[in-house]
């Protein structure tokens, strides 16, 4: 097989894994990096079920005059944030009255648990059990 023939195979199957964000909802704000170390990417990778409901948690943040901005997504390396089903986010417009409050309930009535408050990460728990579902019994730690 031929490299060009291999290098799409493989990028196909990597897409049907992965979704870019600005893909499913363009209105998602993404965070300037705060750090060098940081990723200088406009562009922020999920697993598809993860983008299609941090899309639909924007739409309810839309219904309070607010929304969402992604801090940190896909990395790779990171235990937390290498599942694709992490997200570290905060409202956009912070100034909302009830803005805080509203991403809250909406991230819980999308599904998502909260792993840590202080810094905005939640986790996409319906994506976190599928894969342990799909994971072979041997490969289990």
């Amino acid at each position: 097989m031929s490299a060009q023939i291999w290098l799409a195979f493989a990028s196909s199957l990597w897409a049907a894994d992965w979704l870019e964000l600005k893909k499913v909802d363009f209105s998602i704000l993404l965070a300037q990096p705060s750090t060098p170390q940081e990723s200088k990417s406009e562009r922020c990778f999920f697993r598809p079920e993860v983008a299609e409901a941090l899309s639909r948690v924007q739409q309810r943040m839309r219904m309070v005059q607010a929304g969402v901005r992604v801090k940190r997504c896909y990395e790779p390396g990171v235990v937390l944030f290498g599942t694709g089903a992490a997200v570290a986010l905060e409202p956009a417009q912070k100034e909302t009255p009830g803005a805080p409050e509203s991403l809250r309930q909406a991230l819980l009535a999308e599904k998502f648990r909260v792993e840590n408050a202080k810094k905005g990460y939640y986790v996409y728990e319906p994506a976190r059990r599928a894969k342990l579902e799909k994971t072979p019994v041997a490969d289990l730690p």
